[in-house]
């Protein structure tokens, strides 16, 4: 039985977010294999796509195809996964080209290093500093903008700015790669895609204002600075929970905005609970708390079907992450727990950390035991 049409799984395709998203077509005819993960920390993660298309598409597809919006329902039309093409693939008999990754190109950018006054003798090193920013912005009316700090070295700044153009010339748009191999058969392109938190790497992230704010309050000064830079996120944050602790603002290395999210959520709550961001539905970003109940159960005669705890069974592509599994007929033993306390240390449950849904109907989960141990450490800046 297969996984799509109008009973199941619909995935339909759109140009890109950077473009104005706009419906170009429903893959569901030429979908010869699909997988998608969907993990705690990143929301819907990745997925891969394999079409059987003809030629005329592949054209198509290695012109326009790398951003376009992909979007996965369930038959109740809820958004299962989404994200964008990070490569095409494309097979024609024994020639393949590959284009993308288009995560990995940079068409704004500028050198960090540390400036070496060429008059001394010996030349003198002096500060760390940061070259003006090279910008193409052909590149960043195609596909956005895609911005890197390259880590320069000891260097002049003559030099430094001639590290950066060529950097610019060589990163600002797509690879493209070809391969001849022997063997043969129909056109076919895959499609691998990310999903919209990689957006949250395309520019990095400083703030000079040495106060401090909450773990909240940062994670939405690095979503509001990529809507400055983008606005591919959402900007509908009210799936943002309420997490006050405390941390600083002060941001002076050029980390990612990701990277700045992940090290902050790191932190937990004032119980050392943990907190999880991902990028899921519509785009919009969620930062929540790991849940106070259990909302999945696998019993040892089901192998591996999960139901809800309340009854019922989840369909493979509509198990999320983030959430706890429990298997209560793992030992024998007392009720399931009831409080997420007792959840940390009940060897019957796990927290999923990744799912993996293959079509049709093939499912992966990945979890393990927790504590608030990692919250406690990160606090004391011990965290790893």
């Amino acid at each position: 039985m297969s996984a799509w049409g109008q009973d199941s799984l619909s995935v339909n395709v759109s140009t890109p977010i950077v473009l104005g998203k706009s419906f170009i077509e429903s893959l569901v005819d030429a979908i010869q294999g699909y997988t998608h993960e969907i993990s705690a920390e990143h929301g819907f993660d990745n997925a891969r796509i394999d079409l059987a298309v003809s030629e005329g598409e592949i054209a198509d597809w290695l012109a326009h195809g790398l951003g376009r919006d992909i979007t996965v329902r369930n038959a109740a039309g809820v958004e299962v996964w989404g994200g964008f093409v990070d490569v095409v693939e494309i097979r024609q008999g024994a020639r393949s080209v590959k284009f993308g990754p288009l995560t990995e190109i940079a068409n704004r950018l500028a050198v960090l290093f540390t400036e070496i006054d060429p008059t001394a003798d010996p030349p003198t090193p002096g500060l760390r500093t940061i070259t003006t920013y090279a910008e193409n912005e052909a590149s960043q009316d195609a596909y956005g903008v895609w911005e890197l700090i390259k880590n320069g070295g000891s260097r002049t700044r003559t030099t430094a700015n001639q590290a950066r153009d060529a950097e610019l010339k060589h990163r600002a748009w797509p690879e493209r790669t070809r391969e001849l191999s022997t063997g043969g058969g129909l056109p076919s392109i895959s499609l691998t895609c990310v999903g919209y938190w990689a957006w949250l790497k395309a520019f990095t992230y400083n703030d000079d204002e040495n106060i401090s704010t909450t773990v909240s309050g940062k994670v939405l000064l690095v979503l509001a600075a990529e809507a400055l830079a983008n606005g591919v996120v959402s900007t509908d944050y009210g799936l943002i929970g309420d997490n006050d602790v405390l941390a600083d603002r002060y941001e002076e290395d050029y980390r990612t905005g990701m990277d700045v999210i992940t090290d902050v959520v790191k932190l937990g709550d004032e119980n050392d609970d943990r907190w999880t961001f991902g990028i899921y539905e519509n785009r919009q970003a969620i930062l929540r708390a790991v849940p106070n109940a259990i909302e999945y159960v696998n019993r040892r005669g089901d192998q591996d079907i999960v139901e809800y705890r309340k009854g019922g069974e989840v369909m493979p592509w509509d198990v999320r992450p983030g959430k706890w599994l429990a298997f209560p007929d793992l030992i024998v033993g007392p009720p399931l727990p009831q409080t997420r306390a007792e959840m940390y240390d009940d060897l019957r449950v796990e927290f999923i950390e990744r799912v993996t849904f293959t079509a049709p109907y093939d499912l992966t989960v990945n979890g393990q035991r927790i504590s608030s141990m990692p919250q406690a450490l990160a606090k004391l800046g011990l965290g790893v």
